[in-house]
């Protein structure tokens, strides 16, 4: 079902959102696995979870360059709506 979720995912904020809650997954089963001793697959669970933070962080990135360009263009309309109302 997450599977499916994720290759439907048609915005960064939504891969970002199921990136998130396999990060949150990930860590947990990492932390179980360092509690019953089992570091060996931890660590595993711990390389996954470092991966797609990094992953998170690019989707971020990318969320936060579209955003920049949006408010520049509304800054630009708003800037030639004022010149044209003789502001």
């Amino acid at each position: 079902m997450a599977s499916t979720a994720y290759a439907s995912a048609k915005s960064v904020a939504n891969e970002t959102l199921l990136l998130q809650a396999d990060l949150a997954i990930c860590s947990a089963w990492a932390a179980y696995l360092r509690s019953i001793d089992n570091h060996v697959h931890a660590l595993k669970y711990s390389e996954n979870a470092t991966r797609i933070a990094g992953r998170i962080s690019s989707l971020r990135e990318l969320a936060a360059v579209d955003t920049l360009e949006e408010l520049k263009e509304r800054a630009h309309q708003v800037d030639s709506a004022r010149r044209a109302g003789g502001h």
